[in-house]
């Protein structure tokens, strides 16, 4: 490390030496043709994907989700188009499934009322 220090100050000081003398013996008026601007990365959410996608589920076929999440508030019963699982509480326990719960099964999901649920983050 002790060795990285001065190597890195040489290189700083010759780098900052050329371009400032380059600058100097610029011609009088002379700009450069194109200008960069420094691009700050764009912040997105962990759990959104950085393409959008359009999810049509299994229960409904024709209709159109942009999100990870949709909850049936009803039944306290969530989707997740990402896994193509429910989720929901049986009393002890979240669970997880590709089919309704057992007391669910007769519903015609796609008539619910839901929401699509906004990631956190």
């Amino acid at each position: 490390m002790k060795n990285l220090i001065p190597t890195m100050a040489l290189f700083l000081i010759t780098t900052v030496g050329t371009s400032h003398s380059f600058a100097q013996h610029r011609p009088h008026g002379h700009r450069p043709a194109t200008r960069h601007h420094q691009h700050h990365p764009v912040h997105r959410s962990n759990y959104r994907p950085a393409t959008v996608i359009v999810f049509h589920p299994h229960w409904a076929p024709h209709r159109e989700f942009h999100r990870k999440w949709v909850y049936f508030p009803k039944h306290s019963l969530y989707w997740d188009n990402w896994r193509e699982l429910y989720f929901f509480y049986n009393g002890t326990a979240w669970i997880s499934s590709p089919q309704l719960p057992p007391h669910l099964i007769h519903l015609k999901i796609e008539h619910e009322k839901h929401k699509e649920l906004k990631e956190c983050g």
